[in-house]
């Protein structure tokens, strides 16, 4: 009832809080019926005229229903508001839409008015059911309002408003029950009843759950008759319940007279009992039957077929409330169960004991659902048997303390044996149940749930009830999710039965420490924060005489020692380390002094607090002095060994290791655990039993042996040893072995001889990178200087920066380990390696980052310029931290420790050379920066001679392009002296024919076959001339006028002179020009006529086609721009490519063969180069390069073979 009386309250808020906005809530209101209708013309304008008229009517109907919730006075004034709407063409989705709309605009005003946004959100929900109600029966009446007949639709308006007042009726019930109740005041208002039945589908277990006013009427049952029922109805046999038949057919049945309803089977019984007529109705709900509704009349003809329609009215609305009570149920079922873990849960929490614990447990189980009897028990899986370790019965404990049952017998120990859950109903007749005292009997259900941890069960729970059909599915769902709460007792209870044995094994072990520590040699202490003694142990008083009343509260340790003692220091440390262990020379009371071992920790209270110290005493006197006379005679044979600069090892008869000396542990990198491995596990001979190894021949012949061992160790650091391995004969030990580190005499040789064997490679080669890759193999190479990575950074040709050449080395420490990982395996002599020297995968992708770096020559402060302006070698121990390191070099080679040399020739600089132990970081020695310097001298001769050769090189085919130009140009001269003198003998008379023939021409035109004669000679005289002009043209010398062109505009403008010639042959341009292209220095109109060659042969060579592509492009590159004129024609074959820039080289009928000859004269003498690439059937591409100052690239030999045919 508080509950009901806190909605009325919302109610009333809500409708309030509309009617104070109301014109505020109207206008935003028909602000969105304009929006809605100003799209649909007149028709639109009537229909929103039409809802603004009766806006206020809707307005007032919806806030009357919201607050009073009783419709009845305004059923008839809503039938006239929407047949009004439907008269004058109001659709059923305009209203839909505009009291949708209203809802929305109502909802707003509500979260503006209230404060409280809970209280806003629930008066809103109200407000959302309120309008969809409306909205739901808004479209009941607009199905009436289309019914032709006037009197069905009035007694169909009727049952409408009936059915209204029941669901509105129905609004506040809270049961299943009370919807019955409710329901059946509403029918017998219409009808004359004798009772009502709701019956619910099955539920879990198979039972039926039946709503029935009291008395209970007989349910009716039907008839077995084929027509009327399922096949498979007739086959199960026996009777259909008329409930059963209409949930199942989900339609209405009616019977007007019992006594005359072939399909009833006790009309007799119905009728005795004061049921004469019969109504049933499916109860369906989300799409589903959950039931259904049975009405009993006290007369005949109660009922009528025309009733089904009415009664299905009332079913809906039932069905709607029946579902809205059956959400309420459960969640008060949830509840509850959530109330049971809760006291679960404070069982857990609050009961100390663990019989308390489980009982408390057992006792709210059984309050649950108020059970007979509810037992938990314990499986003993070790027994094979299941024990009682709590019990709550209605009347007390039924079952002994130590009852116990079987795995596997019973339904407790059929759920202990199979881990599921176990459900009775009939226990007279199920053989499986095992009776365990008198009271038991009275048990109609019984349920048996396991309790597991994981997979495995560590209990059951037992239940009995004394109804019958108990424990649906619903309720052993909420035991099933209390039960791991039960596993958690169970565990709670078996930890305290712990604890209290723990308890007890504790004060055992006190009790025997106390005696342990009375007995002990060791003296245990304790002080506070400040060093003053607190406890004082008898063990102490034994090590130094003083008893605990002359220590504690009096003394520190620092009043005890022979020697100053810094005990602040002392205890400040072991604060900080949380332990510290020191030996402290203490003099005892009589005066003697004792070494005594103090371990010392910090102690806390309960609160994790420091309250002080406890310290343990132990007199190491004895075992110092023991330790003092073998230090003695160690250091004086290690000083023996030491000063032979030696490693010194003995072997026993299974040439297990039995001593070693630092020297040689700290070689071969093996600790004191060594101890008793093999010689060859720990690498000091490096050999596995093999017949060559040198100790197996020791010892077999009797005679020294030597021998000279390589390695590399961890870091990837070479070494060379010279070793002797020498057979004894004392005690257990048989050899001793005698390690020499010769590893600097070796590779000081070994750089000699790198040097020499550099020296050797340079003077057999001249080719400037592979000197460079030469160099850096020397220079990472494990033989000779053996760093990590090496770069080379040379001057440029106008030495105004370094530019970065090339690198040697790897690129991850994977890498690294690989390399010596393989260079041990093969060992490789030095010959060898230079030899095989070729660039590795991560020596080019270091060459690739280092060939991206510059560092001008300006930035004088530079480590790598000032290296080598100053010719003297740097060693930076942290690139990181040098300010005048570079920082993108330094990020961009990861650079840490590194040496820089400089590389130079006399006065000549030439670059400088970088190196780094990146990856074993091994710092870089003093012998290594000298070897490098020493060898960088030797790499920049090679450097310079291969640059020397290089430049030479270039010189020389610089001279041979010079000789081949004089050769040009007066084999041209010679062509143009004949050109010249041809030109004078021969322009005349051409003149004077093609007048003439221009003249005949013109005489005879009436004449054709004279006027065609005519016509050719004179054509003829016109190629002719145009032949000469070519020649003349193409033999006369190229002066260029450089000044600064454009050759986006130059290309443009060439295009649009063919544009009209590209039209008719159907060919189309792709153009590709780069945007802000710089100026180049050229002569414009020379480099027109070369760009309007190079069209008119891409042109010419698509023609009659059908068409085609003419792609043309420019770019910029490195201190160039280039051009590039492609074609998708017929290409060209290799013979005609060698031919092609050949003077008066043609392929086309009528041709001269000098347009792609000229073309080339002009792009040389601007410095530039053109070339061609060309493949039959692909088409053929030229393209010309400009420098874009005056000193531009030399001319280069054509690639490839080129597109189009001379010109």
């Amino acid at each position: 009832m508080a509950e009901h009386g806190e909605i009325v309250d919302q109610r009333r808020k809500a409708a309030q809080a509309l009617r104070d906005h109301k014109g505020e809530l109207i206008s935003r209101w028909m602000e969105k019926i304009h929006l809605l209708t100003r799209e649909k013309g007149a028709e639109g304008f009537a229909t929103e005229r039409v809802l603004r008229e009766d806006a206020e009517d809707l307005m007032a109907m919806v806030l009357s229903r919201l607050e009073t919730r009783t419709p009845e006075t305004d059923s008839a004034a809503f039938y006239h508001l929407i047949l009004e709407g439907r008269q004058n063409n109001v659709r059923l989705a305009d209203v839909a839409y505009v009291l949708l709309e209203l809802k929305s605009v109502s909802k707003q005003v509500i979260f503006e008015t209230l404060e409280d946004e809970l209280e806003a959100f629930r008066v809103s929900r109200l407000v959302d059911d309120t309008v969809e109600a409306v909205l739901r029966k808004s479209a009941d009446l607009y199905e009436l309002t289309a019914e032709a007949d006037h009197l069905t639709a009035r007694e169909r308006l009727q049952e409408i408003f009936a059915a209204w007042d029941a669901e509105e009726a129905l609004a506040d019930a809270q049961s299943p029950a009370e919807v019955l109740q409710v329901a059946a005041g509403k029918l017998r208002g219409i009808w004359d009843l004798a009772g009502c039945r709701i019956r619910f589908g099955e539920e879990p277990g198979g039972a039926r759950r039946d709503i029935t006013e009291e008395p209970p009427m007989p349910l009716p049952l039907l008839t077995e008759r084929r027509q009327y029922l399922t096949d498979r109805e007739v086959a199960g046999g026996g009777t259909l319940s008329l409930l059963e038949r209409v949930g199942r057919r989900r339609e209405a049945y009616v019977c007007p007279d019992v006594s005359e309803d072939e399909l009833l089977v006790n009309a007799a019984e119905l009728a005795e009992a004061g049921a004469l007529s019969l109504a049933c109705c499916p109860l369906v709900s989300r799409g589903e039957v959950m039931g259904a509704l049975l009405l009993y009349g006290r007369a005949r003809n109660t009922f009528r077929e025309t009733d089904q329609r009415r009664l299905a009215d009332f079913a809906n609305v039932m069905a709607l409330a029946l579902d809205r009570t059956g959400r309420i149920e459960r969640s008060r079922k949830e509840i509850s169960e959530a109330e049971v873990i809760a006291r679960i849960g404070r069982v857990l929490l609050e009961l100390p004991t663990r019989e308390a614990l489980l009982e408390g447990v057992a006792e709210a189980l059984r309050a649950f659902r108020d059970y007979f009897d509810v037992s938990l028990f314990r499986v003993d899986a070790a027994a094979g048997e299941c024990a009682l370790v709590a019990e709550a019965g209605r009347g007390g404990r039924y079952r002994p303390d130590q009852y116990r049952q079987k795995i596997g017998e019973g339904f407790i120990g059929l759920c202990a044996r199979t881990g599921e859950t176990v459900r009775a109903s009939e226990l007279e007749q199920d053989d499986r149940r095992l009776v365990a005292f008198e009271e038991e009997y009275r048990a109609r259900s019984e349920l048996a749930l396991p309790v597991k941890k994981g997979e495995r069960v560590i209990g059951v729970l037992h239940f009995l009830s004394e109804r019958e059909g108990d424990f649906p599915d619903s309720e052993i769902a909420a035991l099933e999710h209390v039960a791991p709460h039960i596993g958690v007792a169970l565990q709670n209870a078996s930890m305290i039965t712990q604890r209290r044995r723990d308890q007890y094994h504790i004060e055992q072990a006190q009790r025997q420490l106390t005696n342990i520590i009375r007995s002990t040699a060791v003296g245990i202490t304790s002080t506070d924060k400040d060093g003053v003694y607190t406890h004082w142990m008898p063990s102490c008083e034994k090590l130094l005489g003083y008893s605990q009343s002359e220590v504690v509260g009096r003394k520190t340790p620092a009043d005890l020692a022979a020697e100053p003692y810094d005990l602040k220091a002392s205890l400040a440390r072991c604060l900080r380390e949380g332990r510290a262990e020191s030996e402290v020379t203490m003099l005892r009371k009589d005066g003697v002094p004792r070494v005594i071992q103090e371990t010392r920790v910090p102690m806390q209270d309960e609160e994790g607090r420091h309250i002080g110290f406890t310290a343990y005493l132990m007199d190491v006197t004895e075992r110092k002095r023991a330790e003092e006379q073998v230090r003695r005679e160690r250091d004086a044979l290690q000083l023996v060994v030491g000063a032979m600069g030696a490693g010194l090892a003995l072997f026993d008869h299974k040439l297990g290791l039995q001593w070693a000396n630092t020297t040689l542990m700290q070689w071969f990198d093996f600790a004191e655990d060594a101890l008793g491995k093999e010689c060859h596990e720990v690498c000091v001979c490096g050999y596995c039993k093999r017949e060559t190894c040198p100790i197996e021949v020791a010892i077999k012949t009797g005679r020294p042996q030597s021998r000279v061992h390589e390695t590399t160790d961890r870091k990837g650091v070479w070494h060379c040893y010279q070793q002797v391995f020498t057979p004894v004969s004392h005690g257990e030990t048989r050899l001793v072995v005698l390690t020499l580190d010769i590893t600097d005499q070796r590779r000081q040789t070994e750089q000699m001889r790198l040097i020499n064997k550099l020296t050797e490679k340079v003077e057999t080669s001249l080719d400037l990178e592979k000197v460079l890759h030469l160099v850096l193999t020397c220079v990472t190479a494990g033989h000779a200087i053996g760093l990590n990575r090496a770069f080379i950074f040379l001057l440029d040709e106008s030495a105004a920066q370094l530019e970065g050449r090339m690198a040697v080395g790897p690129v991850s420490l994977q890498e690294a380990r690989r390399i010596w990982q393989d260079l041990d395996e093969s060992a490789e002599s030095i010959e060898q390696l230079l030899d095989s020297a070729a660039p590795s995968e991560g020596d080019m992708e270091l060459t690739r980052r280092v060939r991206d770096l510059r560092i001008p020559v300006s930035h004088s402060r530079d480590t790598l310029v000032s290296t080598l302006g100053s010719r003297t070698s740097a060693h930076v121990g942290d690139a990181r931290s040098d300010p005048h390191m570079d920082e993108r070099l330094a990020g961009r080679l990861e650079l840490a420790e590194f040496v820089c040399v400089p590389l130079a020739v006399q006065d000549e600089p030439l670059g400088v050379m970088l190196a780094d132990n990146k990856y074993s970081r091994s710092p870089v020695t003093q012998d290594q920066v000298q070897l490098l310097e020493m060898f960088s001298r030797q790499a920049s001769l090679a450097i310079a001679n291969a640059r020397a050769y290089q430049r030479i090189g270039d010189q020389l085919r610089e001279l041979r392009r010079t000789r081949d130009r004089l050769i040009e140009a007066e084999r041209m001269a010679s062509v143009g002296r004949m050109a010249s003198h041809l030109a004078h003998e021969i322009r005349n008379p051409l003149t004077v024919i093609g007048g003439f023939a221009a003249s005949i021409a013109r005489q005879y035109k009436h004449d054709p076959k004279t006027y065609r004669n005519a016509s050719i000679i004179h054509d003829e005289v016109q190629r002719l001339e145009r032949t000469l002009v070519n020649v003349l043209d193409y033999t006369r010398p190229l002066r260029p006028d450089k000044t600064p062109i454009c050759l986006n505009e130059i290309v443009g403008e060439t295009i649009e002179q063919f544009r009209e010639q590209l039209d008719e042959e159907g060919i189309s341009v792709r153009a590709s020009l780069e945007r802000d292209l710089p100026p180049v220095p050229a002569d414009g109109e020379m480099i027109k006529q070369v760009v309007i060659n190079l069209l008119k042969n891409a042109i010419e060579g698509m023609e009659n086609k059908g068409g085609g592509t003419l792609s043309v492009s420019t770019a910029l590159a490195e201190g160039e721009v280039s051009m590039a004129v492609a074609d998708t024609g017929p290409g060209m074959e290799p013979d005609t490519l060698e031919k092609l820039f050949s003077p008066f080289f043609t392929t086309k009928i009528g041709g001269v063969g000098l347009g792609l000859s000229v073309s080339r004269r002009i792009v040389e003498q601007h410095g530039g180069r053109i070339e061609v690439e060309s493949e039959l059937g692909a088409g053929s591409t030229f393209r010309v390069t400009l420098a874009l100052s005056d000193k531009g690239p030399a001319p280069l030999r054509r690639q490839q073979a080129s597109s189009m045919e001379g010109g």
